[in-house]
């Protein structure tokens, strides 16, 4: 089986590496030195690089918690208790439909 043939449905997906992002976290040299080594190692192999680059910076985020579902407990908790409030608000529906509520009765 050829290279190009074992790698036909495989791509590299290098999301949210930018400098809005990447600098708000400390220690990123190891961390760009990795990426940049996957990035190398993909186009080697004549696997495709996808860029995904965060384009919510015009708008102000919105988690609803209470609509946010994970199989894994944990994981869901990391999210909307550590993760998710870095780049939004989390709130309850509830909460959110209140506030648009009386936002439009302004």
């Amino acid at each position: 089986m050829s290279d190009n043939h074992t790698h036909s449905h495989t791509a590299l997906l290098v999301m949210d590496v930018q400098a809005g992002i990447v600098t708000r976290f400390a220690q990123t040299g190891d961390f760009l030195e990795r990426v940049n080594t996957a990035i190398t190692a993909a186009r080697a192999a004549h696997i495709p690089v996808i860029y995904v680059v965060v384009a919510f910076r015009h708008y102000q985020l919105t988690v609803l918690s209470d609509c946010c579902v994970d199989s894994d407990e944990e994981v869901q908790r990391v999210l909307l208790s550590k993760v998710f409030p870095r780049q939004a608000e989390v709130v309850t529906a509830e909460a959110w439909s209140e506030r648009l509520k009386l936002e439009a009765g302004r």
